[in-house]
Order: C-alpha cells, then structure tokens, then sequence
C-alpha cells in the first residue's frame, strides 16, 4: 500500500493545497516557517487520530476559519478518505460521502515519524518515554491493548480506594490479585519488545555510525510482586500506587555509557534515528505494508558523511517517505517528487 494524494483544506496555513505523491520518495521543501511540517502534520493525524505536536483540533484551523478538512487516497482504493473538524461538532471520519467510526476509519499502517518532537521525548521525564514505547508495542503486539486498557483501569480503581481511605483489606485485596495479573502481563510484554529492538538496534547504528560498536535499549520495570505487596504501607499512606509498570524506565546506552549522563545532543538525536528506522525495519518485515516514514527537517542536524548514510537507509527500507527540507540539492533523485511551499501554498516543482 501507498499513499496517491492528499488534499488540505484551511488547515494551519494552508488555504487549500493538493498533491499527487510518489510511492517512494517525496521532497517538501521551503523556508522555514514556511508550512512544509504541517503537511507532514495533516498525514500524521490519518494514521493516528491526533497530532504529533500535541495540538487540539482547533489549533489547526486556519486563522480566521471554522473548519478544516483533509482527504487522502490510497493506490489501489476505490474511494479516498476524508477527515473533517469544525469548532462546534469536532472530528469526523469517512470514506467518499460515509462516516466512519473512530476506529473503524485509522488505517493499519503506522507512520514513523522522525522530528524535534520525538527527539525532545527523550529529554523529558520517563513518562514520555514509557508512552512512547507503549505506542509502538500497541502497534506491533495488537493483544498488548488489552492488557494495558485492563492494567490501567485497575490502578486507576486501586487509587481511587487508596485516596478514599477508608477501605476493608479484602477490597484491596481483590483490587491487588488484578494489579499482579495485569502488571505481569504488561511487564511481559514490555520485556519481549524491547528484547526483539536490542536484537535488530546494532546492525542499524553500524549501517548509519560505524564507530559505534553497542547501541542498547534497557527496560527498567518497577513491578516485582514481593516489592509490590510490601509497599502497601506505604500506599495507603500516600494514597497512590508507588509499585507497578506506570513506573517503569527505558534508560538508552551507547558503547557501555548511559546516555541520559554521557551523551551529547548529536549522539542522542543518532541514537533516536537509529531506533525509528529499526522500528520501521521490523514492521516492514512483518506486514503486507509498507510503513510510512515521515522525516522533518533531518538533514539540517547531520553531516554529509552522516546525511549519505542516512539516505542509504531510507533506500534500503523501500518504504514511501514525505522529507521536509530547506531548499536545497534534490536527495532521492529520479522516482522522487518535490513539492514547494510558500506562504501557505502548495506547489509541484513541475509546476513553476
């Protein structure tokens, strides 16, 4: 499956904007401010319902306006996609004239985004992290949604009878049989993913950085059922959970060094890189379709020894890629489209 066009309608600064894609490789380029990331944007929420800049539905209407409306078509499909939000009745999806459901409308191809956004996750706390990892787990292992939605609800009733503070010990006891099973099945699966990422991670920081010789990803859990039952005390004083996977840590190393105390911004931001291209690599390897890699503004923070690699593996994944860029010397070549912004406005090189 890719992506044949995509249609924008007042959303951020575009007035209205069309474009006829590539199935490989599409270059959005323009100054910046220009308005190239908010196509990258409007793609993003196709696939996962929400942006990634963490911006409300009415924080992507164009200035002045009520609505915005995207439409997208994919090779192949009989009929294209649409998806609408106006200030007073918010989101719909649909394909041709038809409304969808929530999930009924999100196709099942995940877009890998790489951008300041994701690399700024992991400057944040460990929450940002965790959420980021359960977004990929979710995609990967569909029965982990589950288990997660099961373990959540628990601790979030586990909570609610530990701030009441008056409770009998068999209610928390009952609340604590359900933590145990669902931790369990949380950590599990946590533990699996990050173990199948540890296998695949070297060989791609090797493909991209040769002078790295170990690239690692380590799951701290926070459950263990003993800690868990001895810190009751503790919990019905503070009135929360201190024990459990909602407490969990990701910590990311590089040649034996903890990143988080060692590693410069380049390095941090190579190690991130590195990781989403794994990531696409083994949804690629494991799915009818293709991933979509959506790149912003990359090049700019690598150097040309480094930007040649990168492009290899882009290649190499034979996924259908939209790269922003400042203008600049076309990356991809032929089979390759290259899409202008200017002050809102959208325009195919071919075109001008």
């Amino acid at each position: 499956m890719s992506l044949q066009s995509l249609e924008l309608y007042q959303f951020r600064n575009i007035k209205r904007g069309e474009m006829d894609v590539s199935p490989r490789f599409n270059i959005i380029e323009g100054p910046n401010g220009s308005g190239k990331s908010n196509v990258l944007e409007a793609l993003y929420l196709f696939f996962n319902g929400k942006s990634f800049r963490k911006a409300r539905g009415r924080d992507m209407i164009q200035w002045g306006e009520d609505w915005f409306r995207l439409v997208l078509r994919e090779s192949g499909a009989a009929h294209e996609r649409f998806l609408f939000y106006d200030r007073e009745k918010n989101f719909k999806y649909g394909m041709e004239q038809q409304e969808l459901g929530y999930s009924e409308f999100f196709m099942q191809v995940f877009p890998f985004l790489v951008s300041r956004e994701v690399f700024n996750i992991f400057y944040f706390s460990s929450g940002e992290v965790r959420r980021f990892f359960d977004t990929y787990i979710l995609f990967f292992y569909p029965p982990y949604r589950e288990s997660l939605l099961r373990f959540n609800r628990v601790l979030q009733e586990r909570n609610a009878l530990l701030k009441s503070r008056s409770f009998s010990r068999k209610e928390l006891e009952i609340w604590d049989e359900y933590f145990c099973r669902y931790g369990e099945e949380v950590t599990r699966a946590r533990a699996q993913f990050i173990t199948e990422i540890n296998e695949a991670l070297p060989a791609t920081f090797q493909r991209l950085f040769p002078a790295v010789r170990d690239a690692r990803i380590r799951h701290v859990p926070s459950f263990d059922e003993e800690e868990f039952f001895s810190s009751r005390g503790e919990d019905r004083e503070r009135g929360y959970t201190t024990v459990g996977p909602h407490r969990d840590r990701y910590t990311l190393s590089m040649n034996a060094k903890e990143m988080s105390t060692h590693a410069s911004q380049g390095q941090m931001k190579s190690f991130v890189l590195s990781l989403l291209l794994t990531l696409l690599d083994l949804f690629n390897s494991r799915s009818p379709k293709k991933g979509i890699l959506l790149m912003d503004d990359i090049f700019e923070e690598l150097d040309h020894s480094r930007r040649k690699g990168l492009l290899e593996e882009i290649i190499r994944t034979e996924s259908q890629v939209f790269f922003t860029m400042v203008e600049g010397k076309q990356p991809f070549g032929s089979g390759s489209r290259t899409f202008h912004v200017r002050e809102g406005v959208i325009t195919h090189a071919s075109d001008l």
